[in-house]
């Protein structure tokens, strides 16, 4: 396998249970293994955006952005892992706000990677530590393995704006050095073993997201499939054949909250279509989160139950990963 492991993608791996056990009844155990890192519209959700409580309701991990306002990220950094300055960490430890329940997003690694290692190692030595870090788009697996050392969660993969590649290397290879990795440091108790949320355009799909987890990752970070849902994030327009151009529904066509009540069959009726931000690609809004996190759960129950799993640690052991 070591020889192997670089520049493997994910299609290049093929999954094969080592047993194919008698169906059993299996009930995934919430929350499910994806989350998402949406813009600030989900977290002020108006008429026609939707809020926090469209994911939450579906079992789907929210991380919070930094362009969401100072005091609404200072009450959601105990419940979600939020993204914050060093400066506003360093005022709110002069303001004796007790960070013990933190969970801090750190998500500009690539440009001030070395700032925040240097900040985490001078704050724990002082005693203080943080609920959880997690640590997004590090630039080199040696900038990795500070973040690692101060206990901290790592994203891995590449950035939904090329050529932004995290360690230039496909997902699947990454989660296989990411195991390897973890197999030498069994017998370390110096060295804390990461939350690996894996993020990458090649998740975008039950297979992808199910390959990820059998491959090592604790976490998928979903856009697309996140994005084509209708309670998510971002204005929907429709498409005006006439002009050739996404232009905005009325109140009439589509009143205001009705995101959160469609479904698959009733989104035919209105040809929704997403823009996150002028410069990226419409998406069809083609389900709700509830229809796509339920398709996801039986997808993850079907194969624990065919594998005689009981959850994605057995299901690991129970798989044999193939090198097409």
């Amino acid at each position: 396998m070591k020889n192997l492991i670089k520049g493997i993608r994910l299609k290049d791996v093929c999954l094969t249970p080592t047993t194919t056990a008698k169906c059993m009844p299996i009930r995934w155990v919430d929350p499910l293994p994806i989350c998402t890192y949406p813009s600030i519209n989900i977290i002020n959700g108006n008429g026609r955006t939707s809020n926090i409580n469209s994911f939450l309701r579906n079992h789907i991990e929210v991380m919070v952005p930094m362009d969401a306002p100072l005091e609404l990220r200072k009450e959601s950094v105990t419940y979600f892992p939020t993204q914050f300055e060093i400066n506003e960490v360093e005022e709110a430890i002069s303001s004796n706000i007790n960070i013990s329940e933190w969970r801090l997003l750190i998500f500009e690694a690539p440009v001030v990677g070395e700032n925040w290692v240097n900040f985490l190692t001078a704050l724990y030595r002082s005693g203080r530590k943080f609920k959880s870090v997690t640590v997004g788009l590090i630039p080199t697996p040696e900038i990795a393995l500070k973040f690692v050392n101060l206990a901290s969660d790592i994203i891995v993969g590449t950035d939904y704006t090329e050529p932004n590649k995290v360690f230039d290397s496909p997902i699947a290879s990454l989660l296989l050095g990411i195991q390897e990795a973890a197999r030498k440091l069994q017998y370390s108790q110096t060295m804390y073993f990461p939350r690996v949320i894996a993020f990458d355009k090649e998740l975008e799909s039950y297979e992808g997201i199910v390959k990820a987890l059998i491959l090592g990752a604790d976490t998928i970070m979903l856009g697309e499939m996140i994005v084509k849902a209708a309670e998510s994030y971002g204005e929907v327009f429709k498409y005006d054949e006439d002009i050739g151009e996404l232009i905005r529904f009325t109140e009439e066509e589509l009143p205001e909250g009705i995101e959160n009540t469609l479904n698959s069959s009733t989104l035919k009726k209105y040809e929704m279509y997403r823009v996150i931000n002028p410069d990226t690609n419409k998406y069809k809004v083609e389900y709700s989160l509830s229809e796509m996190s339920t398709c996801l759960v039986r997808y993850l129950n079907d194969l624990l139950s065919s594998t005689g799993s009981n959850n994605i640690n057995d299901l690991r052991n129970n798989i044999n990963i193939n090198i097409l």
